[in-house]
């Protein structure tokens, strides 16, 4: 107790832990005094939060790992999986139950196991070498070209046809960005173009969504034909790769004895399916999703090269 100066009694200034200004009734607890020995105790393997939602703000919860997880992008009923660059979300399959899928960007969640064919030594990788296109073994070195070719055959040429698509499956034994694609163009004709096309598998192996189109390539004359990106071919996924073409531009395609086979087109065929194609306006955005019918297979005919540069 104090004299205030005029001749009043107060209660003092408090400071410490608690403090208050002379004369105040109103006692303050002190910025970063309490220690988390001096709060209540908190369950085993919680975390403090807010898990009720009242509309506005309220007091300090705690809240359950379980509960925790909901909060991320509503994960109920998912599993969540830490991967290269954060936490991410498996929440879908396809319709035969084979392949979980990331939220993020669709694509299939690859475990170790499964690289390269399941095969966890090199040894073991040999016997299953050939489902895979290029590289079929070692690694991408950052700045080279590959191709959807399945064997180092040498590769073929053929011209194309205005508003014909083509198509080819391909798939990598190892997941990698790439930051150029486009085409080998071998004759050049006058005011031709062509686009680079990549779509998803369904849960057939067939082409599904549309997950890339370049703008119009210019092939009037010879050389690598190409468009900027950003994408990225995951390891254990099939996708198919194409070109459309407005004009005749003979362009490189793969050698057929390296394309992968999609089958007999008859009982008594001598030659396999080798691509898949169709006729499409080529100033017409491409078809998404592809929806796949038996006419589409074409046999003994060299798919096209689709050459990507990895990042």
């Amino acid at each position: 107790i104090e004299d205030d100066g005029s001749g009043n009694l107060q209660v003092g200034a408090f400071t410490g832990d608690v403090t208050k200004s002379a004369g105040d009734a109103t006692l303050t607890i002190a910025n970063d005094a309490v220690s988390y020995a001096k709060m209540q105790n908190v369950t085993f393997q919680r975390v403090l939060g807010r898990n009720t939602f009242s509309g506005s703000p309220g007091d300090v919860e705690e809240v359950s790992v379980s509960s925790l997880l909901d909060w991320v992008t509503a994960t109920e009923g998912a599993i969540l999986y830490r991967g290269a660059s954060g936490w991410d979300q498996i929440g879908d399959v396809y319709s035969d139950g084979t392949d979980l899928l990331r939220v993020s960007d669709n694509s299939p969640v690859v475990f170790d196991a499964d690289v390269r064919g399941g095969a966890a030594d090199l040894n073991s990788r040999l016997g299953v070498i050939s489902n895979f296109a290029s590289p079929n073994a070692g690694g991408f070195v950052s700045g080279q070209y590959y191709d959807n070719a399945f064997q180092g055959t040498a590769s073929s040429t053929l011209a194309g046809a205005a508003n014909r698509m083509d198509l080819a499956p391909y798939y990598t034994s190892v997941t990698f960005a790439i930051d150029r694609i486009g085409v080998a163009v071998s004759t050049g004709v006058a005011s031709a173009q062509a686009k680079v096309v990549i779509y998803s598998s369904d849960a057939n192996g067939w082409p599904d969504a549309l997950l890339y189109e370049t703008a119009a390539l210019d092939c009037s004359s010879t050389g690598i034909k190409e468009a900027t990106l950003s994408f990225t071919f995951y390891s254990g996924t099939q996708y198919w790769v194409g070109v459309r073409h407005s004009s005749t531009a003979t362009l490189r395609t793969i050698n057929v004895s390296s394309a992968k086979n999609l089958g007999l087109t008859s009982a008594t065929a001598s030659n396999y399916a080798t691509i898949l194609r169709r006729t499409l306006t080529f100033a017409t955005a491409a078809t998404d999703p592809w929806v796949f019918t038996n006419s589409d297979r074409v046999a003994n005919v060299t798919p096209p090269s689709i050459r990507f540069r990895a990042q």
